[in-house]
């Protein structure tokens, strides 16, 4: 399914950099890759199921080569660049290798430059770039289940829904200072709408676009932070019915559901506890499904996805750049910014 030798060149061996880096090795049974590094900062820690190896030095642990200067990158010709260094650096980095490579995963966000990621798109068309970004949780089978439940109406109408990604920064990263990390600079591109995109993209890829939107944003001083950790909107269709959407960096009950309230049934998707309920809106009976799988899982699962379609012709346009868009501008409307025109 996959080429037999293949270089990628990850920019940004962070928490998230790593994990991609393991799983790329997982698929491929560590075996047939050349991975370089286009090094930016100082970090030599090897992070592995959020915990840090303190015994390991990052580049001889992953045998991954590294690069200081763009300019080497055309020597290496990769197959593949992954972008997942700071959220803020994601677009402007994106842009500056575009033309080193066909195939690029991006971690999310992308950002919030409307002009340059309408340059963006422009370019990767007319070249046909693949440029896939890194959405796991749609690969959730909650998520796939709510997506056919919606689309087939199987249960009626949707009547409201709410989604809430309370957490708390501090928990995230045990073995770093959260003051450090990019989730609490502004800087560095973080927000509670910016950090806890994976929402946005949720409401827009099982509802698409609201007519109305009134949001609400602060930052609650409970984090030594200087980004808006709290994020509220509420959300309202042509064909009446509304969403309630709640993000929070600084919640110490930590919570992130899914409850959609259609004609016959309600349902309530726990994401942190793989857990769902389908509860009948007349009996009040409930039916109880658990899901046995691990927080990487989706990782993996996102993952393959994005290794198949670099070896397709015909490659699918799910979280492509352009089903990306539709979320990007479904952001823009709950910040109040105009969107990209494509």
């Amino acid at each position: 399914m996959y080429r037999k030798i293949m270089n990628i060149v990850i920019v940004g061996l962070g928490s998230i950099g790593q994990r991609h880096l393991q799983n790329i090795q997982k698929i491929y049974k560590n075996k047939n890759i050349n991975f370089y590094s286009l090094k930016r900062s100082s970090n030599k820690k090897v992070i592995k199921n959020g915990k840090v190896l303190r015994k390991y030095d990052i580049i001889n642990y992953y045998k991954i080569k590294l690069i200081y200067n763009v300019k080497e990158i055309i020597s290496i010709r990769p197959d593949i660049i992954i972008i997942s260094n700071p959220s803020s650096l994601h677009l402007d980095t994106t842009l500056k290798l575009l033309k080193y490579s066909n195939n690029f995963f991006i971690e999310k966000p992308l950002g919030d430059d409307r002009k340059k990621i309408t340059h963006l798109l422009k370019i990767s068309q007319k070249k046909s770039k693949y440029i896939f970004l890194g959405l796991q949780t749609r690969f959730h089978p909650m998520i796939k289940f709510l997506k056919n439940i919606i689309e087939t109406k199987f249960y009626g109408e949707t009547i409201t829904s709410k989604l809430e990604f309370l957490t708390y920064l501090p928990n995230h990263h045990k073995y770093e200072d959260y003051r450090n990390s990019y989730a609490a600079n502004k800087k560095l591109g973080g927000s509670a709408i910016a950090n806890l995109v994976h929402e946005v993209d949720l409401i827009n890829y099982l509802f698409g676009h609201p007519n109305k939107i009134l949001s609400f944003d602060k930052k609650t001083n409970i984090l030594e932070s200087d980004t808006k950790d709290y994020f509220s909107s509420k959300l309202i269709y042509k064909n009446k019915f509304d969403i309630n959407l709640t993000l929070s960096m600084s919640e110490i009950n930590e919570k992130r559901s899914i409850l959609i309230k259609f004609q016959k049934k309600t349902i309530i998707c726990d994401l942190n506890k793989n857990k769902l309920t389908i509860y009948d809106n007349k009996t009040g009976k409930k039916f109880i499904k658990n899901f046995k799988l691990k927080r990487n899982d989706l990782f993996l699962d996102e993952m393959n996805h994005f290794l198949k379609q670099t070896t397709l012709n015909n490659k699918s346009h799910f979280l492509t750049l352009k089903d990306y868009i539709s979320t990007q501008n479904l952001y823009f409307k709950l910040i109040g910014k105009k969107m990209v025109k494509f």
